[in-house]
């Protein structure tokens, strides 16, 4: 399906303004805890507090003698094993696969009700290098080669109690300072609805809004229009700066009024197509002679910067007035001999001036205080 061209430069209108530098997201605070919790090294938490490193804990002491299965190099290996992981999914999906659930095989008659809280037992298992078979090992020896806790066990326990497969849902609940999505898209339409005017003589593409308007001015109208939502400024300006390639008042050098005009009414929805290519080709000729004006001047700048006779690119001799075809001559004499006589009254008003003065500007003011001065009375009006 093809676009039309309107699709086209709304598109290039609304592109987003690329941003500066890189965002480094791997050295964000949060990340960072989350690395090295994950790989079990030394961090400071959020509330500023240390918290060391994961080390292997002490053996059991059970009468199943689980440390004296396992020998240390294996501890060892199994300890770096599962801190060489590369997040806590992929962890606890290796943790869960050594757990294996049965039913409880013995009943104690005081334990029969209808609400019974332990409905399955759980073994624990360990794989080593040296033995290729799984070792089985109690709670407390799992939890303490591994470096976790008994909560992080419990939690798998249950996840396979009813068959799901671990997954780590922190961070993934909805933040409280987040703004839903249809309150962005209703900010972007806002920022549409101004008009959008286009820079001719600049050397790249620059949109602009009137001089008239500010960022704030648009948030202003936006909570006025949509009183019930709750929307800062600097969100506000954050989407405008982020969506929006558009500045506020128009670049010094810009097109002219007929420009504007032919170009407004040529894209009107109110006009016909036969009236927009009227205005397309009333633009299209003033700009061819706007472009031959230019090009003249600029031959004329060429020639007199050839001429001798020439006074900062300007004939010293002549000058024509194109509409008369009549030559005036410049005078060249001086217009006054002697320094102009300045009034008293002046001179007496730029002394009042001389504390708002630079120190490099007064030596200039001084000269000033010894020109010869006039005396004029005011004549009032009857």
């Amino acid at each position: 399906m093809e676009s039309s061209g309107s699709d086209e430069e709304e598109v290039g209108i609304w592109r987003k303004r690329s941003k500066r530098g890189m965002s480094a997201s791997d050295q964000y605070k949060r990340n960072v805890i989350k690395i090295a919790r994950v790989q079990g090294k030394e961090y400071i938490n959020h509330k500023n507090n240390q918290v060391n490193k994961v080390e292997i804990g002490p053996a059991c002491n059970c009468k199943k003698k689980c440390y004296d299965k396992v020998a240390e190099e294996d501890r060892v290996s199994i300890f770096g094993k599962f801190y060489d992981m590369l997040s806590k999914n992929e962890q606890d999906i290796y943790l869960q696969g050594l757990i294996e659930r049965h039913d409880v095989a013995r009943r104690r008659s005081r334990q029969l009700s209808e609400n019974r809280e332990h409905t399955f037992s759980y073994k624990y298992f360990l794989k080593t290098n040296s033995n290729a078979t799984k070792v089985e090992v109690c709670k407390k020896a799992f939890s303490n080669i591994h470096g976790i806790t008994y909560e992080r066990v419990r939690r798998l326990c249950n996840l396979l109690k009813e068959n799901l497969v671990p997954f780590d849902k922190r961070g993934m609940g909805r933040s409280g300072n987040s703004v839903p999505g249809e309150t962005c898209l209703q900010i972007e339409e806002h920022i549409k609805s101004f008009p959008v005017k286009i820079a001719h003589y600049s050397s790249k593409e620059y949109r602009y809004l009137s001089a008239e308007l500010s960022v704030k001015k648009m948030w202003e109208m936006f909570k006025n229009k949509h009183p019930s939502l709750k929307v800062t400024y600097e969100y506000y300006l954050k989407i405008f700066k982020e969506r929006f390639e558009l500045h506020i008042g128009r670049p010094q050098v810009d097109s002219c009024i007929t420009c504007e005009n032919l170009s407004i009414k040529s894209k009107s929805k109110e006009l016909n197509d036969n009236a927009k290519r009227t205005y397309i080709a009333e633009l299209l000729v003033h700009k061819g002679r706007a472009n031959k004006f230019y090009k003249k001047i600029k031959e004329i700048e060429e020639l007199c910067q050839k001429e001798e006779d020439t006074v900062d690119g300007l004939c010293s001799t002549k000058f024509t007035i194109l509409r008369d075809r009549i030559n005036l001559c410049l005078p060249l004499d001086k217009a006054y001999t002697d320094v102009v006589k300045i009034n008293e009254k002046k001179i007496t008003d730029i002394k009042k001036l001389e504390p708002y003065i630079p120190e490099e500007y007064m030596d200039f003011y001084k000269t000033i205080y010894s020109w010869p001065t006039t005396v004029t009375e005011e004549i009032e009006e009857l």
